[in-house]
């Protein structure tokens, strides 16, 4: 038979019957999970534990909220994020066809979206489109286009072609004209 004892967690004042020989402490008290053989252990690795999960409330206390920078040109979002006391790292894109119309040095994207709660250690990555980036992609466009082109003159060909064969095929037949009678 499992002997059971009442132990009192912390959080929100409930108090739940734990097999005296056995108790797992998970994830959710912010440690890794332990298993505890002794009673007398128990009251111990509670404390522990508090202590490591205040700790974390305070560390938490401390973190910054991310601004949110999307669409604001590379040097207004840096300062912006040093602002608030983080540090941000630059990450130009790869070309895109869609990016062929954007503006020069403006961030589409960062790392942590904005008003999220960050440790201040944290560095934002500041995605960028470039003029470099632009021009590629403005090149990759008309790339496209010249191949969408070459592809609709095929195309065509391939249809005139196809009539042209149909009508040469038709002369070839025997068909009768309107108005005549067969005999």
């Amino acid at each position: 038979m499992v002997k059971y004892d009442k132990i009192k967690y912390s959080k929100g004042g409930v108090t739940m019957p734990v097999p005296a020989a056995v108790v797992v402490v998970g994830k959710a008290a912010g440690a890794a999970a332990l298993t505890i053989v002794s009673t007398k252990v128990i009251p111990k690795v509670i404390d522990v534990l508090s202590d490591k999960v205040a700790d974390d409330h305070e560390l938490k206390r401390s973190w910054v909220k991310v601004p949110c920078v999307i669409g604001a040109k590379l040097d207004v979002a840096q300062k912006s994020i040093e602002a608030v006391g983080l540090k941000s790292v630059e990450v130009e894109v790869n070309p895109k066809i869609s990016y062929r119309k954007a503006k020069a040095d403006v961030v589409i994207r960062q790392s942590y979206k904005g008003d999220t709660k960050v440790d201040p250690t944290t560095t934002i990555k500041l995605h960028y489109i470039s003029q470099t980036v632009i021009d590629e992609s403005k090149q990759l466009f008309d790339e496209h286009e010249a191949i969408k082109n070459k592809h609709k003159e095929d195309r065509k060909d391939r249809v005139e072609s196809i009539k042209r064969r149909s009508k040469e095929t038709l002369k070839k037949l025997p068909l009768k004209k309107k108005g005549t009678k067969e005999e």
